[in-house]
């Protein structure tokens, strides 16, 4: 694990609370002047903290999509069926996930959704469709996803993420007609490399010089200040950004930083729509104002 320090403003709070979860964080500790507004956004508050009036601590727990289920169960969302919850942690490591199916398989596990990472659902999904075991949702674009003939029992849920970039490619030479400078920030792994290498290969139909390639490695949550110095050095017309979780709003801070060190200075900026919340666009304030991304999934807090 890591920890990083994230600056939230006090209208900021609330939002902030909520994407810890699907930020993949485990908690937080929290300084003045949150400590007491906390307590009125948490789920629960133990009792030392109630008493103390003030907490400095919050941890994710997995009550809240517990809750929903039982929900579900109660509304009779799915007529005929009790949906039973059971929750395995592989750690965003794909050595651990056939272990972690293994362990739920062997304790009756009907269906399978929501397993995170490329490398971790291909782990797993030969022996699913073997058993003929739905692997729902899985959460990556990759275009390995969506082989009816040979794995009718997986799904992906996001958008293949070569048809991702060579959407914002498109959106680029709209843009830039006669062309474009481009600078390309990427994790350093399999998720990062499928938007790079789609990228270059669209590059030259539209007349894209790539001028800096920077990568930041999976669990570094550290804001890219170097990263950011050495892009904005090459002064790109436009930014292609394909950074994970977290790294979504160092990522956008610093790209802020250095607009504002460089005047004059404005390239057009594109996210991956893993960037896409409006949980994270928040969290990142001012510094998500202008940016491109795109999303496949209704948000279901927005009203619109």
């Amino acid at each position: 694990g890591s920890y990083v320090f994230l600056e939230i403003r006090p209208e900021g709070l609330a939002a902030a609370l909520r994407a810890l979860h699907p930020l993949r964080f485990s908690g937080c500790n929290l300084t003045i002047p949150h400590k007491q507004e906390a307590m009125k956004i948490v789920d629960r508050v133990d009792e030392t903290a109630r008493l103390i009036g003030a907490i400095s601590c919050v941890v994710v727990e997995k009550d809240g999509f517990e809750a929903y289920i039982q929900y579900a169960n109660e509304k009779g969302l799915v007529p005929g069926v009790t949906l039973e919850v059971s929750i395995e942690d592989d750690q965003y490591n794909a050595e651990l996930t056939p272990g972690a199916v293994d362990k739920q398989i062997s304790a009756g596990a009907n269906i399978f959704a929501g397993i995170i990472g490329t490398a971790n659902n291909l782990a797993v999904r030969d022996t699913l469709n073997d058993n003929c075991i739905p692997q729902l949702s899985a959460l990556t674009g990759a275009p390995t996803w969506g082989d009816v003939e040979n794995y009718p029992w997986t799904t992906g849920q996001l958008a293949p993420y070569d048809v991702e970039t060579k959407v914002y490619a498109q959106q680029i030479a709209e843009l830039y007609p006669d062309g474009a400078n481009v600078a390309l920030f990427h994790v350093n792994n399999e998720f990062g490399q499928f938007y790079v290498d789609t990228f270059r290969e669209v590059a030259a139909d539209y007349n894209f010089t790539e001028v800096e390639e920077e990568t930041i490695e999976a669990a570094d949550q550290a804001p890219p200040t170097a990263q950011l110095t050495n892009i904005a050095a090459a002064k790109p017309d436009v930014i292609m950004a394909v950074p994970l979780g977290a790294q979504c709003i160092t990522f956008l801070t610093e790209v802020a930083n250095q607009k504002a060190a460089n005047p004059g200075w404005n390239p057009a900026v594109f996210v991956t729509n893993t960037c896409a919340s409006s949980l994270i666009l928040q969290l990142a304030g001012a510094a998500a104002d202008g940016l491109y991304t795109s999303s496949n999934l209704v948000d279901v807090v927005d009203p619109a």
